[in-house]
């Protein structure tokens, strides 16, 4: 698993924690298996447990509290549903040498976003292969990444 800190909190009754922090993956065998269910699967569960403790006011004691909690979300399915939207072929190649530019519709149902970073593809025509194909600087957001 991974872990994260949950900073001190002051509530009345319900509080929302937004936390936004690297994690450390102390098991990158895990990781890469999680990784693989969310790209392929329709749905995980996800579960976050931990123990806190908290102080009501006015009481000087500390009263510890442990919480589980498994969340069954919607995860990225394969990518189903993938499609090039448009694309032109140019005869000259632009500066960077590519001759081929489009516009993909790349689904993600989950609620998660993730930077990929650089992705090369092997493109087909007609059962061909047409070359490599190249999306830079990609980032997979909920919903759907053009």
């Amino acid at each position: 698993g991974a872990y994260i800190d949950i900073p001190k909190t002051a509530a009345k009754s319900l509080a929302t924690v937004n936390i936004t922090q690297d994690v450390k993956i102390p098991n990158m065998e895990a990781f890469t298996v999680f990784s693989g269910w969310l790209l392929g699967k329709k749905s995980i569960a996800i579960t976050m447990e931990g123990k806190t403790a908290f102080k009501a006011t006015g009481i000087s004691k500390h009263f510890g509290v442990s919480f589980a909690k498994t969340l069954d979300v919607q995860a990225i399915n394969g990518f189903k549903g993938l499609e090039v939207t448009s694309a032109t072929i140019s005869m000259k190649p632009d500066t960077r040498g590519d001759n081929l530019h489009g516009w993909v519709n790349i689904p993600n149902p989950s609620v998660i976003t993730a930077y990929i970073g650089n992705i090369t593809f092997a493109s087909f025509v007609g059962g061909m292969n047409a070359g490599p194909a190249y999306l830079d600087d990609f980032s997979l957001l909920p919903e759907a990444s053009l």
